[in-house]
Order: structure tokens, then C-alpha cells, then sequence
């Protein structure tokens, strides 16, 4: 009798609509201003509209408009019934519509009222079906999750059945599945809520049947499973597996199943690993434009899968106006252990600065450890990587003709290990480096979601085969937090220093700069740093960080604003000094091969006496265009 009068209340409200929405040119020209509810306590009026199709539209010049339209309409209000019955109130109902419009009956605001009702409350969760199973994990798997006292909530209820299954199946009972039930509880308006378990038998992984591969050996993709025949099942283990296959970049395509058959009660469960790949050989060309290096071009080779156990090697160089040279590297990804990998290359670079030039002949080699994780945002992320490395190079490098010109400069130069003649410096430097990066975010290229660290540590004695002394400790946080379906609030914070004696024990080319399109945008590339005759000379400390707010206003196209400040100082484990600050706007336009970027930032503080191409600088603005986001 309810669900009628219900009914007849739903159908009443849906004429009065219709009937007023008739009274304009045409329901689809009818604009809807406003969505508002009244009456409901118990739920938010953000949680009701996102049950919704008829919205707002937008108050910024690019929103959609949209437009009422009585079938939807009439689908909304029998969803946001259903929507207060899943969250324990089922005698809610809609008590009323109001439909306000403006003169020219072309716009309408809507005020829906809500009776609630009173809630269906929860006295008590019972999960039956467990007395066998260990104490400890009986009590681990009597956490539901559904909270006494409170309205019952369906989809809680849903979360707790599927985490109970998927519990059970993640410690050796493959067949095990968990149904809810509701039964009324000890008075009115209360119920009591079942878990009922059924086990099944305990069971282990068997046999494991590999497909697809052919230049990839079979021996490299058991390796990168987490399990082995006659070990307990766990579901989780076979997910996990899945994905260290596709952090393997020779394969395309790869599918993990291991489901319990049908129709029995095998304890052995078979496991079917299906798996493509990608050409081996694989030849890069690119080029493009960008304010800081102005055309650039480079080509790359790499093998993905040399001697047909998934060590790569790569072969790539670089022009630009900037920068230009060739590196090599090679990379085992399995040494003696799941997780741990070899990495070595070598590298002959030339770097072109407003400041200084620098060379840069070496290589480096190292150990790399992947650690496993069972949940992860992002199934080809990073992850968790420690890496330890020995760092080998000879360098060269000089400061530009403009800085010996001045003699106050004479004795700087001297301190910063150059000739005060020539300008130029040079040594070895040998080291050893050791990272660590946790990257925890849902898309690498352009993240929405997540955060990510990452630690850099290098010591440089002469005992370990170079001139130069020092340690360097650099840190990085980054942060994405969504807003809503088209905003992102992105953050992140750098802090690092040259811990050494004096200045001649750190190369040139190791200090810190700062600006350009990743760092302070209001400036060019490397404008901030220690000034020597309005020169930036960099420094032996840099804290900076960045903010961002990061809107989607249509498809592939989004629009920033941003807020920059940081500052490089002479002295190690310094930062107490003031920061250079700037702000923004720019633009993404998302593209097969990056998000091309455009920004504009203006400096809110300026930096006196600064030279750039042998002029004071009088501009407090720049414009940087570059591919890939800022952070």
C-alpha cells in the first residue's frame, strides 16, 4: 500500500512538471538555473545531485548549458528514492517540486523536498560459517565494516560480503563465497545483518600453463610470478603476478587466470598465464620546440629483450640549443633474485647555460631493488625503487666571457675551483649515488591522483677515484588531490644541499639553479641563483615548491593557475633567507605524446642587478612552452 501511494505521489509530482514545463517554448529551451533540495538531513546536498542527471549549468563562459528534460527528470526522482532506500531509509520520499522561472520562461531554478522518513537501523552483524577456521583469523574476518546503530547501508553491507569472499580466498579456500541476509531486528525500524560463509575446501596453486611467448624465454615469465605449484592459494597473488608481467616492457598484452573449476572441488588449481609481445627492436625519432631549448631533435634504438631475458639495452642522442649528446645504457632487470637489477650506462653530454658550458664524459653502474606491493594506483607506476650506484665522470666546464670581464671578480672565481684567466674549471668526480622513489599515482604522464617521494643521496670522496668532496642530499614530494570530476589541487616541495668544505670541492656544474618552465616560471631557465657581476652562478642549497590548480574545461584542452616560490643560496644547509615568488595561468592541451604546455608567470619579487644577455633585465614576466606537465 505504501509503494502505491508512493507511487501516485511520484506520478502527481511528474504531471505538475510537465505540466509547468509546457507552459514555455519547448522543454528542450528550458535552461536549468539551479538544483537545490530541502528537507533532507541525513544525506548532503552534494551526494543527492551527484544521483542526478539534471544539473546546473555552469556560471564560466565555456560551461555546457543544461537544459530540462522531463524523462530524465522523472528517472532522477525515482533514483534519489532508491538512493535514500540504499542508505537505510526506505519510507523516503519526494514531498514536493518547485519550479521557479524566470520572465521569459526560457530558465528555471528547482527546489526538490525530501521527507526522509525514519532510517532502518543496524543491531547486529553476525558472520556464520567460520567456526573452523584458526581464532586469530576468525577475529580478522569478523571486521565487516558495517557499523552498529547506524542505518543500514547497502553498499556497505556489499563491501563487506565481497571482503569477507575475497579474504577467505586470499588465505587457500578458492571456493569460498559469502552471502547477506536481513532479518528483522528486536524492535520496529531494526534489523540484524547475516554473513553467511560457505568455505569449500583448501586449496593450492598446480600446474601452470604459459602461452605466447617466443623470443621470451619461459623460464623469465615463471620468475616474474609470485607463486609456485603447491603453494597456498591467494587471489591476490595471481593480480600481483599480472602486474610485474606488464612492468616487463618486451610484453604487450598479459592475462593471469587462475579460476577454481567449474563443477568440482579440485584443491589443485590450475594457472593459464597468455602473453604478447611487443617487437623487440624498437627505433624513436622526434623533435619540437620549446622556449627554454628552442628546437630540439633525437633518435633512440633499443632492444627490449637481448638474449631473450628481458635486458634491454638503449642507445639514444640529443640537439638542442641546450643540450646535445649521445648516452647508452644496458639494464637487467633480474639479478640472482626477483626484484633485484643490474643498470649501466655510459654518457658523453654537452650543456650550453646562459651562465656556464659544461662537458661530461662517464658512466655509471649500479643495483637496482623493485620492491612488491599488492595494491598499487596505477599497474605500470614505479612503485617503490631503491637503487645504489657508482658514479664515474670527467668534467669540464667554464664560466661565460662576461663574468671575467669584471675584476672584483677576480678572487670568486678562484673559490669556485676556476681559472680567474680562462674561466674554465675541470676534475673527476667520483661517487657513489644511492635513490629511493615511492610513487603512488594513478597515471605517470599526468597524474590526477596519488603522491609521489623521491631521496637522492651522493657522496664524492677522492678515495673513491675522483678530485672532488662532497655529499649532496636532495628531496621531493609531490602531491595530486582530485576536486570534483574536472579539478586537480597538485603540489610539490624540493629541498636539497651540497654539504662541503668550501666551493672548490663541488664541481660548477653540480650547483643549483633555478627557473623555467619546471621551477619558477616567472623567470627564464637557471635566472635564480647567487649573482657574480648580475651573473647567476648557482649555489649550494635550493628549496623551492609549486601549486597548482588544475581544471579540465573540455576534452584534451584544461586551463592552470599556479603560484611558485623557491630560492637557491650560496651557503650548504641554508633556506632561511627570503624566497622569489611568481603566479600564473597557462595551458594543457593533451596529445598522443604529452601534454603540451603553455604558461605564463609574472615575478612578484624581482631579482635586482640580474644580466641576461649581457643587458639589465627589465622583464618581470615569461612565457615557456614545453611538452609534459610542470610536475
Amino acid at each position: 500500500m505504501a509503494g502505491a501511494r508512493t507511487a501516485g505521489a511520484a506520478a502527481i509530482l511528474s504531471l505538475m512538471s510537465l505540466v509547468a514545463v509546457a507552459g514555455c517554448r519547448t522543454a528542450g529551451d528550458v535552461r536549468v538555473t539551479r538544483v537545490a533540495f530541502d528537507g533532507n538531513h541525513a544525506i548532503g546536498d552534494s551526494a543527492l545531485a551527484s544521483v542526478m542527471a539534471t544539473h546546473a549549468s555552469g556560471w564560466l563562459p565555456w560551461s555546457a548549458k543544461q537544459y530540462f528534460n522531463q524523462a530524465d527528470f522523472d528517472a532522477d526522482l525515482d533514483r534519489l528514492r532508491a538512493y535514500y532506500d540504499d542508505r537505510g531509509y526506505p519510507d523516503a520520499r519526494i514531498a514536493g517540486v518547485d519550479l521557479k522561472f524566470n520572465d521569459a520562461r526560457d530558465a528555471v531554478g528547482i527546489t526538490i523536498t525530501i521527507d526522509e522518513g525514519q532510517p532502518l537501523i543496524v543491531d547486529e552483524v553476525r558472520v556464520t560459517g567460520i567456526d573452523t577456521l584458526p581464532e586469530r583469523l576468525r577475529a580478522r574476518l569478523d571486521r565487516s565494516g558495517i557499523e552498529i546503530g547506524k542505518p543500514r547501508d547497502r553498499a556497505t553491507v556489499e563491501a563487506a560480503r565481497q571482503r569477507l569472499a575475497d579474504g577467505l580466498r586470499d588465505r587457500g579456500y578458492a571456493y569460498a563465497t559469502a552471502e547477506a541476509t536481513e532479518t528483522a531486528g528486536a524492535e520496529a525500524g531494526h534489523l540484524a545483518v547475516t554473513l553467511a560463509v560457505t568455505l569449500g575446501p583448501r586449496t593450492v596453486f598446480g600446474p601452470i600453463t604459459l602461452l605466447g611467448s617466443h623470443t621470451l624465454s619461459d623460464r623469465v615469465v615463471t620468475r616474474e610470478l609470485s607463486f609456485r605449484p603447491g603453494q597456498v592459494y591467494r587471489e591476490s597473488l595471481v593480480t600481483q603476478s599480472e602486474r610485474r608481467l606488464a612492468n616487463l616492457q618486451i610484453l604487450r598484452f598479459v592475462n593471469v587466470e587462475a579460476p577454481p573449476p567449474e563443477g568440482t572441488r579440485a584443491t589443485a588449481i590450475p594457472v593459464r598465464v597468455v602473453v604478447a609481445e611487443n617487437p623487440p627492436h624498437r627505433l624513436e625519432l622526434g623533435g619540437g620546440y620549446g622556449s627554454e631549448d628552442r628546437f630540439r631533435a633525437s633518435a633512440g634504438w633499443s632492444h627490449l629483450n637481448l638474449f631473450g631475458n628481458a635486458s634491454q639495452f638503449e642507445a639514444d642522442g640529443k640537439w638542442s640549443s641546450i643540450d646535445r649528446g649521445m648516452r647508452a645504457s644496458f639494464s637487467q632487470p633480474y639479478l640472482y633474485r626477483r626484484g633485484l637489477g643490474l643498470d649501466a650506462s655510459a654518457t658523453s653530454w654537452w650543456t650550453h647555460e646562459e651562465t656556464y658550458d659544461s662537458r661530461t664524459y662517464g658512466g655509471r653502474l649500479g643495483l637496482t631493488y623493485r620492491f612488491s606491493r599488492r595494491r598499487r594506483r596505477a599497474a605500470r607506476a614505479p612503485g617503490d625503487v631503491l637503487s645504489a650506484a657508482y658514479v664515474h665522470e670527467y668534467l669540464r666546464y667554464g664560466i661565460h666571457e662576461d663574468a671575467l670581464e669584471d675584476i672584483n671578480n677576480f678572487n670568486e672565481l678562484i673559490a669556485l675551483g676556476l681559472d680567474p684567466v680562462t674561466g674554465q674549471g675541470r676534475g673527476t668526480n667520483a661517487a657513489v649515488a644511492v635513490d629511493f622513489t615511492h610513487n603512488d599515482v594513478d597515471n605517470v604522464a599526468d597524474p590526477t591522483a596519488g603522491y609521489g617521494i623521491s631521496l637522492h643521496t651522493e657522496i664524492a670522496r677522492p678515495g673513491l677515484g675522483g678530485t672532488f668532496h662532497y655529499s649532496e642530499y636532495l628531496g621531493e614530494a609531490r602531491g595530486y588531490v582530485p576536486a570534483g570530476d574536472r579539478v586537480v589541487l597538485a603540489a610539490r616541495a624540493r629541498y636539497g644541499t651540497l654539504a662541503a668544505a668550501n666551493d672548490t670541492a663541488v664541481p660548477f656544474s653540480a650547483r643549483y639553479f633555478l627557473g623555467g618552465s619546471t621551477s619558477l616560471r616567472g623567470w627564464g631557465r637557471y635566472e635564480v641563483a647567487p649573482l657574480s657581476s648580475g651573473l647567476p652562478i648557482g649555489g649550494r642549497t635550493i628549496l623551492d615548491g609549486s601549486a597548482e590548480l588544475r581544471i579540465a574545461i573540455r576534452d584534451g584542452v584544461g586551463l592552470v593557475g599556479f603560484l611558485d616560490a623557491g630560492n637557491v643560496f650560496a651557503a650548504s644547509w641554508a633556506g632561511g633567507g627570503p624566497l622569489r615568488r611568481d603566479a600564473g595561468v597557462g595551458l594543457r592541451y593533451r596529445t598522443p605524446v604529452g601534454v603540451i604546455r603553455a604558461d605564463l608567470g609574472v615575478q612578484l619579487n624581482h631579482v635586482p642587478g640580474l644580466i641576461v644577455s649581457g643587458e639589465p633585465e627589465q622583464r618581470h614576466w615569461r612565457i615557456h612552452l614545453s611538452i609534459g606537465q610542470a610536475f
